[in-house]
């Protein structure tokens, strides 16, 4: 008896961890998820890779073919993306795709939607 006890309280902790690992990136923040991961930078008009994508606290990094670009940026709370210099300057709304966001651009329409994969 006390066996099937013990095997029935390993199953319910195997799926309780199993749930809180499926469910993190889910409970963290945009911001948090941001700089837990490596980005790919994706044209949404070609599929085309711009570079890979890493976010620390107020900069983002670009590299590209062994060059390397270092914009800063903010975070607001409506989940805005607001670059300030660089190629891919303006201020992007973000939107969650499953594990993926789409950048989608707010204040200069002429710049085109961007992805970011996460690697």
């Amino acid at each position: 008896m006390k066996k099937i006890i013990g095997i029935i309280f390993a199953v319910i902790i195997l799926i309780f961890i199993g749930v809180k690992a499926v469910n993190e990136p889910h409970s963290m923040t945009t911001q948090q998820v941001l700089e837990k991961y490596n980005w790919e930078l994706q044209s949404t008009s070609n599929n085309k890779t711009l570079g890979t994508v890493h976010f620390s606290k107020n900069t983002l990094t670009i590299v590209k073919g062994g060059k390397i670009t270092k914009n800063a940026y903010i975070l607001d709370d409506n989940d805005h993306l607001k670059i300030n210099s660089g190629n891919y300057a303006n201020t992007y709304s973000i939107d969650m795709d499953s594990t993926d966001y789409t950048l989608s651009p707010v204040t200069d329409n002429t710049k085109e939607k961007l992805k970011l994969i996460r690697n």
